[in-house]
């Protein structure tokens, strides 16, 4: 016998994938450090800082960051379009606010069409244009709310509605 703890069919590797389990997308671990794959822990870093998020996040602070976020892309899109970004409604603001979120600036700027109807003030063919995107089919419902917020102006409320009644009546 000799006194090495593992064989060729009992490895470390094994004796540690067995105790840390795999995963293949990032989640916290019972001590709350992002970790990933074999238990390798990782640094979570904000995409526009570059700062380290840590965990676990309280609402509080993440209701904060969000507004944050969303003042800079109010800023960046009435600089970026003042000739027609200020005389939308606040609602239609807020759909382009939100799709900046989820695309980026470089990716809202891909909105060619839909950019050049808003800043001839169509907003029923931006809101076509804003359909026609990889994102709305990947998100169909969050686009769906956007659409109709653009095409009649309805608020945000009404459009939520909207679509939760339109699935609902899909599912029966």
């Amino acid at each position: 016998m000799t006194n090495e703890p593992f064989t060729l069919d009992n490895t470390p590797g094994d004796l540690i994938a067995f105790e840390e389990g795999f995963r293949a997308a990032v989640y916290l671990c019972p001590t709350g450090y992002p970790t990933v794959g074999y238990g390798r822990r990782v640094r979570v870093l904000d995409y526009e800082t570059g700062a380290e998020v840590t965990f676990p996040i309280s609402r509080e602070d993440e209701a904060a960051h969000l507004e944050r976020r969303i003042d800079k892309t109010h800023q960046w899109l009435t600089s970026s379009f003042p000739e027609w970004y200020r005389a939308l409604s606040p609602q239609r603001q807020a759909v382009l606010i939100s799709l900046t979120y989820q695309v980026g600036k470089g990716g809202f700027q891909n909105f060619k069409k839909m950019i050049v109807a808003l800043a001839a003030g169509d907003c029923q063919s931006a809101a076509d244009e804003y359909l026609d995107s990889t994102a709305a089919r990947q998100t169909p419902k969050r686009f769906a709310r956007g659409f109709l917020i653009l095409h009649d102006n309805l608020t945000i409320d009404e459009a939520v509605a909207t679509v939760a009644t339109a699935s609902a009546r899909g599912r029966n």
